[in-house]
């Protein structure tokens, strides 16, 4: 942060000339504000009111580079700014979600059936076929996992109940990952015993085959799921590429009405008359003044110089 000398200025103006006014003290790096004085109360000068309308297009345009990788820069030459500049914005930002909405559907699908594969992994001892089991008419399969510890004082606690069985499938230094099966006539007994021995249901991809036979058909999944990525992404390079220079021109030349706008919000307003109150930096203040004087109906005085910590 260092200190720098600003000059406290006043510019009088007109409707017609206020376009010409703004540009000018946005030009000379103009910070605006607005005391309200008893004189001008007197003379029914009021503030400007209303909500920055470019505000909203200039976050949509914001969230737009953010997702497209983009830095908007100032463009060569100074657009205006198109009438149907929300539409447009509207249009840009529409499309971007619909990229982002797109692919992140595809994402997730892609991270489903990774979280899949490493599930079945975890069954691929079964000597059965997974489609079998699930679809048992009278028998409930559980897939899941216990603790090594629960699952040895589970069969030691109902070793002489034929419905009390679990077959493991993979096991770790603390767990083991396997099925039990059950009557549907009796499930929900059996599974509060398991249940309360810290048995914990997984779920896993409905397919057919053995687990292996399985996992292959969610390797063959994941690979149509990342050329459909590769797909939208390549889609989204192009729309975006050929959309870039008009949404940077659209973003600079909002970014500057709204600008503006802020400095107007902060002005004074009696029928057609303006009052823009605020600081000149003085390393400008001769340039914009000059300026300034050279527009119709623009009236410019300035008083005491001060100094502002800027960054």
């Amino acid at each position: 942060m260092r200190k720098e000398k600003f000059k406290k200025v006043r510019v009088l103006c007109g409707e017609d000339s206020l376009r010409d006014v703004l540009a000018v003290l946005l030009s000379g790096n103009f910070k605006s504000e607005a005391p309200v004085t008893k004189n001008e109360v007197a003379l029914d000068f009021r503030r400007v009111e209303g909500d920055d309308p470019y505000e909203k297009p200039i976050k949509r345009l914001a969230s737009v580079a953010k997702y497209a990788g983009w830095k908007y820069t100032l463009p060569e030459k100074k657009q205006d700014l198109p009438q149907d500049f929300d539409s447009k914005t509207e249009e840009i930002y529409n499309k971007y979600k619909k990229f982002k909405r797109d692919k992140q559907l595809l994402l997730e699908q892609k991270e489903e059936c990774e979280e899949g594969k490493k599930r079945i992994r975890l069954f691929s001892g079964l000597p059965v076929d997974i489609q079998t089991l699930t679809e048992c008419e009278f028998v409930k399969v559980r897939f899941g996992h216990m603790p090594k510890d629960c699952l040895k004082r589970l069969l030691e606690i109902h070793k002489n109940d034929p419905y009390i069985e679990f077959f493991k499938s993979y096991e770790s230094e603390t767990d083991c990952w396997g099925v039990y099966l059950v009557p549907k006539s009796d499930f929900e007994r059996v599974d509060s015993v398991f249940a309360s021995m810290l048995f914990e249901p997984i779920n896993i991809p409905s397919a057919s085959g053995k687990a292996k036979k399985v996992e292959e058909q969610i390797d063959k999944n994941i690979e149509i799921l990342n050329r459909q990525i590769l797909e939208a992404e390549a889609l989204e390079e192009y729309y975006f590429k050929l959309h870039f220079e008009l949404c940077n021109s659209l973003y600079c030349t909002l970014v500057n009405e709204s600008e503006k706008f802020e400095i107007l919000r902060n002005g004074l307003l009696n029928n057609n008359s303006y009052i823009l109150c605020g600081l000149l930096p003085l390393s400008t203040k001769d340039e914009t003044e000059q300026k300034l004087k050279e527009i119709d109906g623009a009236f410019y005085t300035e008083s005491e110089t001060v100094k502002i910590k800027v960054s």
